[in-house]
């Protein structure tokens, strides 16, 4: 959530396929490439609000297995494949996915510095 701060401007096409990750163990944040940038005038049509809802997208996608199915399955209930992070975990996630994919929410706690969980 970072790239917009250190960049000046959202990413504008955040996909799993757009982040590499290098290391073995413990991930920092100097392990962590995004890649395939949007031309800056498209980032900024998109804006950070996009960026944000792409990367709850790729939380769903790494949790459940497969793609978010859209706005029509949000909010995100609790099922198996969220439990399965761990019994203090799950929840945390969830509704930091929740957050993100919801057509409201990121923009005001993001605005405010404060994050879900």
């Amino acid at each position: 959530m970072s790239f917009g701060r250190t960049q000046r401007r959202p990413h504008g096409n955040l996909k799993s396929t757009n982040i590499l990750i290098s290391g073995s163990k413990r991930v920092t944040p100097a392990d962590v490439v995004l890649t395939d940038l949007a031309r800056e005038e498209d980032a900024s049509i998109a804006g950070e609000r996009k960026t944000l809802y792409n990367l709850g997208e790729i939380i769903h996608e790494l949790v459940v297995g497969s793609k978010f199915p859209g706005q029509h399955m949000w909010p995100i209930l609790p099922a198996e494949p969220w439990t399965r992070l761990g019994k203090k975990r799950w929840k945390p996630w969830l509704d930091l996915c929740n957050h993100l994919l919801s057509p409201r929410a990121a923009e005001n706690w993001l605005s405010r510095g404060r994050y879900p969980g």
